[in-house]
C-alpha cells in the first residue's frame, strides 16, 4: 500500500498545486526548519510555527519534500474543525469525521470503492480538556472506520497513518506521508553512546553553510551521524574522528567511501593549522559519555578548533552544558550564539554557532 519511498500510494493525477502540509520536528527546531524550507522551496506559502510543528502550503510534487532534512515527519492536512473541551464533545467530533467527504482522501490517494485501508490514528493535545489524547485518537478511529473503505489497524499493522492535533478548541486531521525511513534516512545504521537524531545533525550541518569546496571536520564523531549528514551535500573532503575506537568502527559502517576516519583526541588533532573550512560536532554532555573535567575538555577543544579552522571558518556545536561552553568561550576568545534551544528526552541542549 506504500511506495518504495515510504509515501502512501498517491494518485498519478493528484494535483499538487496547493498542498496544505504539516511538518513535525524536534521541539526548538521550528525556526531553522522554516528557514530551511524557504531555502529549498522559495514558492512556499505562509508558514505558521508551533512547538514542534510547522504548517505551510507548497506547490510541487510530494517526493521533492524528501529534501526537507530538518523535519522528522510530513503530513498532508485533510480537515480542520471545532472540538469542545469536554469528553462529551467528542461525540460531535465523531459526527464531523463521519461526514468528512471521502474526496478529501480520494483527491490524493488511490481509493476505489473496493479499497479497504487499515488505518492507525495517533493524537496530540494542548490546552484544557477533560479527555486525553488517547480518547481523541480512539474517537477518530471509531468514526473513520464506520466508512466502508477503512478498517481499524494499529501502530504496527496499517496501510495509512493519521494524526489528530487538538489545540484548545480546534482539531486538525492529517495523513502521514513519511515513515521512519524519512527521518533515519532509510539506512541501517550502527549507533554509539550519545548519538543524535539525523534531523538535529542536519541542522548543525546546515548552519555551517555547506559549500562544495569545503573540508569538513567532526572531531567528536561518535557513530558518524553529523558527518553522514554533511555527506548529503557536495563536499571536497570529510574528516571525522573520535577518541573511542568503537565509535570510529561504527562511523566507518555509516559513512560513505572517501570519508577520512581517525581515532584521535579532539584536544590534539592530527590536522594542519588552518586546514578546515567548517566544523560541526556534538560535544560530550557528561551523560552517556562520562567526562572528568568538562570545562577543561571544552576549553582545550576550542583552542584546537581555533588552530585547525581557517580564518572565518564555520563552527557549530550541540551541548546541554551551557555554562561549561560559555566559560570555555570566555577563556578562548570565541563568541557563542545560541541558534536553537531544543527539547530532547527531557534534556534541553542548544545549537550554538561560534565566531572569533
Amino acid at each position: 500500500m506504500r511506495t518504495e519511498s515510504g509515501y502512501p500510494c498517491l494518485r498519478q493525477d493528484f494535483d499538487p498545486r496547493r498542498m496544505e502540509l504539516l511538518a513535525t520536528c524536534v521541539p526548538g527546531l521550528e525556526k531553522l526548519l522554516s528557514a530551511r524550507l524557504r531555502q529549498l522551496f522559495p514558492e512556499a506559502g505562509e508558514m505558521q510555527e508551533e512547538r514542534g510543528r510547522l504548517h505551510f502550503a507548497l506547490t510541487g510534487d510530494i517526493p521533492s519534500l524528501y529534501a526537507l532534512d530538518l523535519a522528522d515527519n510530513l503530513y498532508l492536512r485533510l480537515w480542520e474543525g471545532p472540538i469542545g473541551p469536554h469528553k462529551a464533545d467528542l461525540d460531535a467530533f465523531r459526527i464531523s469525521l463521519r461526514r468528512l467527504p471521502l474526496s478529501r482522501f480520494g483527491a490524493a490517494l488511490e481509493i476505489r470503492p473496493a479499497s479497504r485501508w487499515r488505518i492507525a490514528v495517533s493524537a496530540a493535545r494542548s490546552g484544557k480538556h477533560s479527555y486525553s489524547r488517547f480518547d481523541v485518537a480512539n474517537a477518530a478511529l471509531e468514526a473513520l472506520c464506520e466508512r466502508p473503505c477503512f478498517l481499524p489497524g494499529d501502530g504496527e499493522e496499517h496501510d495509512l497513518s493519521l494524526r489528530v492535533d487538538v489545540k484548545d478548541e480546534k482539531a486538525l486531521l492529517s495523513l502521514k506521508l513519511t515513515g521512519a525511513a524519512f527521518r533515519f534516512r532509510g539506512e541501517e545504521r550502527a549507533f554509539s553512546a550519545g548519538a543524535i537524531r539525523p534531523t538535529v545533525a542536519a541542522a548543525l550541518v546546515w548552519l555551517t553553510h555547506p559549500a562544495a569546496g569545503d573540508v569538513f571536520l567532526d572531531p567528536f564523531c561518535g557513530s558518524g551521524t553529523i558527518a553522514a549528514e554533511r555527506a548529503r551535500f557536495p563536499v571536497r573532503r570529510i574528516l571525522a574522528s573520535d577518541i573511542s575506537p568503537q565509535a570510529v568502527a561504527a562511523a566507518r559502517r555509516n559513512l560513505p567511501p572517501g570519508a577520512v576516519l581517525l581515532t584521535a583526541d579532539a584536544r590534539s588533532l592530527p590536522h594542519r593549522d588552518h586546514s578546515v573550512d567548517a566544523l560541526a560536532t556534538n560535544l560530550p554532555w557528561d551523560v552517556q559519555i562520562q567526562v572528568d573535567d568538562l570545562l577543561a575538555l571544552y576549553t582545550d577543544f576550542l583552542r584546537e578548533a581555533a588552530r585547525v579552522l581557517k580564518c572565518g571558518g564555520a563552527l557549530t556545536l550541540l551541548t546541554d552544558k551551557h555554562e561549561a561552553l560559555l566559560s570555555a568561550c570566555r577563556l578562548t576568545g570565541w563568541t557563542p550564539r545560541a541558534q536553537a534551544q531544543l527539547s530532547l528526552h527531557g534534556l534541553h541542549p542548544a545549537i550554538y554557532t561560534l565566531t572569533r
